[in-house]
């Protein structure tokens, strides 16, 4: 037995917790049946947005009582301004202080990072989109920290000593702006 947990007051009892909503989301024959699916979603006060592999990357946009809005699609129709297409490792983040949506994904090239931020709260509407090159190679395994002056990024690009930080210049990317980094 635990004291601390013992001072502190809790109960041993379990509460059960019942889910509000139940999505059933991306599966495997929308994903083209990627065998590694590195699933991956966030959640706005309005929507519900998922995102998996799948020949690049698979999204479903829902709203919050679970209903589908749109998808399955590709991130891919986000790159093609640019001429570029997708690899996978998606990710999906709402950045609550801009009230923005944040999608990224590897780029085929194997050595890009692909970022798009919505231009509105609505990730049903227009998004900014943007390419980054790794100096060191693939940015495999992406995470990402949204904080008020920027995005920060970290990478697995080999291991020691290639673990690089990105900082992305928020307030650009939030604008449009093209040179962000």
């Amino acid at each position: 037995v635990d004291p601390l947990r013992q001072m502190a007051g809790f109960s041993s009892s379990v509460v059960p917790v019942e889910p509000i909503v139940n999505i059933d989301g991306i599966d495997v024959n929308e994903a083209q049946q990627i065998g590694v699916p590195d699933t991956n979603g966030d959640v706005s006060p309005e929507h519900y947005v998922q995102v998996t592999n799948g020949g690049g990357s698979v999204f479903k946009i829902f709203d919050k009582e679970g209903n589908l809005l749109y998808g399955p699609a590709s991130f891919n129709t986000l790159w093609e301004d640019f001429g570029m297409s997708g690899l996978g490792d998606p990710v999906v983040l709402y950045d609550q202080g801009a009230d923005r949506w944040l999608f990224t994904e590897l780029a085929s090239d194997f050595n890009t990072m692909l970022i798009a931020v919505s231009e509105t709260n609505d990730p049903l509407g227009s998004f900014y989109a943007y390419e980054f090159q790794s100096p060191t190679g693939l940015p495999d395994y992406p995470k990402y920290g949204i904080w008020p002056d920027a995005y920060y990024i970290t990478t697995n690009e080999g291991g020691e000593p290639n673990v690089p930080v990105y900082i992305l210049d928020r307030a650009a990317m939030l604008n449009g702006e093209a040179n962000v980094d």
